[in-house]
């Protein structure tokens, strides 16, 4: 019975129970009679009421137990009958948790605690170059002399560095989702097709003959005994003759065939103990002493067995062979005279005239068929094992006969960071931010995009000064003070810049389409793992990898390097580890260029199209007038320019005189 129907019971029951208490209550009332023990009648009476009240209680639970299991769910307030979704339930285990996990993705806090779990950002300091674990260990190591502290008689003043500001710049690496694995196989030629030997010495160089009969070879020829008459005599007497040969290499043999016997009077010829020939009758045959010289089969009388045979026979002996030494037996019956000879045609393979080169390796097998289903791609191929090799008989000299093949397969669970990562970081990057561009079909993350800040121009600071910015006083924390009562203005920098945007105007003007500003689109692109990265900003001189870019690719990274273009965003081409990861920018022909259009476009509230397609396109005359110049941050610029004037050669001395003594000069000229 389901939770339900046992409900609907208790509930009958109970109200059966109160039913018969009223009934009790009720008889067991105070009365106006006197107390005492009640009438016959009247117990009787109560023991009618009481049986009645039971009656009803029961008639009422089966009356309820009925409605739950049978009747419609409006009986029974409530009440939604035994099919409920929560029924299901009850008995099933683990199944409310499985329930509540998967309907954990249609509420956003759900999802969110999910994704974050499966696409956690990756971060990677290292501990040896970056600024500000540096930085730390400077103040670990120095607690003194960090600002503030409260024995610092510099505790009111502020760390300054002139004569030059740090820039930094933003690269972006990736770290793929793959991990490592190698094999290691090896070569195995084999021989497809040989040539015939066209001499004798070929074939008498691999049969090297020990025999106690005479043979004679001519090439292919080989004859075991002598072709003459009756040169055995007996009655019913077994000649035995044994032959040893050595075979180096059995696949050199092109053919070993008995091709013709001649015996007087019986003969069996048996080739490594396995029996390849018998003639003319299979029985035993009577010695003259009465044993018997037995072949198998029926017995005959050596007297009925006499006779001269020659044939030509067609036996291939190949599959009797074996590598290493070889024994031909031969043995004739003489029943009063007689003879045995046996010849058999040798020919052997010369040089192999067309090999196969089949590698062996089951675990590089299964990393070459990923590889073909593009779930994994080879990275690094290193020999082993080189030189020459004798396979069949033959001196082979190959470039490698052994070698281990190292793969990456993709992965949701490792991630390796392609080499340009381990660069920026040597150059003393740090790791700003971590995003998953792009995820698997169960929302695992497969690919990050690493974003790093890096000091424009490395740590050469030009030959600024490190001082203490007390308000009125600068003091040089080398140990010579000076004073200084006004405060720097700013005002220059903002004249320069303001009049450097005009300038730009003048000069990025399109009088066909009256736009300013106008940018072009561009992308870069990079293999799997950064086997081929098109998108660095440096080492294009000495990366081989460099090499396979194009004019476009390498022009974006001269326009990065003067900072004139802007970073769109990034998209990807292929699947799996085949895929080709690009990035999109719009450049400009100034960095002046590429501020105004950035800040612009914000203020406009303009984005910078898809990331395939970027729209670059410039300003109208009129959008570029409804620009707030005066919110714009051009401390980029003007930093350029104040470091440009800085480093320009200026006359000294008497050159200045002269200078300015010919310009008013030519000012005065009538």
């Amino acid at each position: 019975m389901k939770r339900g129907a046992h409900h609907a019971a208790d509930a009958a029951s109970w109200w059966g129970l109160v039913l018969v208490l009223a009934l009790c209550l009720t008889w067991m009332a105070p009365r106006a009679d006197p107390p005492g023990e009640l009438p016959k009648d009247a117990r009787a009476a109560a023991r009618a009421a009481l049986e009645e009240g039971r009656r009803f209680g029961r008639a009422q639970s089966r009356r309820v137990e009925a409605a739950a299991t049978h009747t419609a769910p409006d009986t029974v307030p409530g009440y939604q009958g035994l099919q409920v979704p929560q029924g299901d339930l009850y008995e099933e285990g683990l199944e409310l948790q499985n329930t509540a996990r998967h309907r954990l993705q249609e509420y956003p806090v759900g999802a969110f605690t999910r994704d974050a779990a499966l696409q956690r950002p990756q971060f990677r300091i290292d501990p040896g170059n970056d600024p500000l674990l540096l930085r730390g260990r400077d103040l670990q190591a120095e607690p003194g002399a960090q600002l503030g502290a409260p024995d610092s008689p510099y505790q009111d003043c502020i760390a300054r560095r002139l004569g030059s500001t740090p820039r930094f710049i933003e690269r972006r690496c990736t770290r793929w989702g793959a991990r490592e694995q190698s094999c290691e196989r090896r070569l195995e030629p084999r021989c497809l097709r040989r040539r015939s030997c066209p001499n004798d010495r070929a074939a008498v160089e691999l049969l090297e003959l020990a025999s106690d009969m005479r043979w004679t070879y001519r090439y292919p020829v080989l004859t075991l005994g002598t072709i003459a008459d009756n040169y055995w005599s007996g009655r019913c007497t077994s000649y035995e003759r044994s032959t040893t040969f050595n075979i180096s290499n059995l696949e050199r043999i092109a053919e070993f065939r008995l091709v013709a016997a001649g015996w007087d009077d019986h003969m069996r010829i048996v080739l490594n103990g396995r029996q390849v020939f018998i003639g003319p009758y299979q029985g035993e045959v009577l010695r003259s002493n009465g044993s018997k010289v037995s072949y198998g089969g029926r017995s005959a009388a050596c007297e009925l067995s006499v006779s001269w045979r020659r044939d030509a026979l067609d036996i291939d002996l190949r599959p009797y062979l074996r590598e290493g030494e070889n024994v031909l037996d031969m043995q004739v019956i003489v029943a009063g005279k007689g003879e045995g000879w046996i010849r058999v045609r040798a020919e052997r393979h010369c040089a192999c005239e067309e090999w196969e080169e089949h590698w062996e390796g089951e675990t590089c097998d299964d990393l070459g068929r990923s590889a073909e289903q593009r779930r994994c791609l080879l990275s690094t191929r290193r020999c082993l094992e080189r030189g020459v090799r004798q396979v069949s008989g033959e001196d082979l000299e190959r470039a490698c006969w052994r070698e281990r093949l190292s793969y990456f397969c993709d992965s949701a669970s490792s991630f390796i960071d392609e080499p340009y990562c381990a660069q920026l970081r040597a150059r003393g990057c740090t790791q700003t931010d971590s995003a998953c561009v792009d995820r698997d079909a169960h929302a695992r993350c497969l690919e990050y995009e690493q974003r790093y800040r890096c000091r424009e121009g490395g740590d050469d600071d030009g030959g600024a000064v490190n001082v203490l910015d007390c308000g009125a006083r600068l003091y040089c924390l080398g140990g010579d003070c000076f004073d200084t009562d006004y405060q720097p203005s700013g005002d220059f920098g903002a004249a320069a810049a303001r009049l450097g945007v005009v300038e730009e105007i003048a000069r990025d003007f399109d009088v066909e389409k009256l736009l300013i500003f106008q940018g072009s689109g561009r992308k870069c692109g990079k293999s799997v793992l950064g086997f081929s990265n098109c998108c660095k900003d440096s080492g294009w001189g000495v990366d081989l990898g460099l090499k396979r870019c194009s004019d476009d690719e390498r022009l974006l990274a001269e326009e990065r390097g003067a900072g004139r273009c802007h970073y769109v965003g990034s998209y990807k081409r292929g699947s799996l580890l085949l895929k080709r990861r690009y990035q999109s920018y719009c450049c400009f022909k100034s960095k002046l260029a590429r501020i105004v259009q950035k800040q612009g476009r914000e203020q406009l509230g303009w984005d910078w199209g898809e990331v395939r397609q970027p729209q670059c396109g410039g300003f109208s005359p009129e959008q570029l007038t409804n620009l707030d110049f005066e919110s714009m941050d051009f401390t980029e610029f003007y930093e350029d320019a104040l470091r440009a004037a800085q480093a320009a050669e200026r006359p000294e001395g008497a050159d200045m005189r002269s200078l300015l003594e010919r310009r008013i000069r030519e000012r005065l000229r009538p």
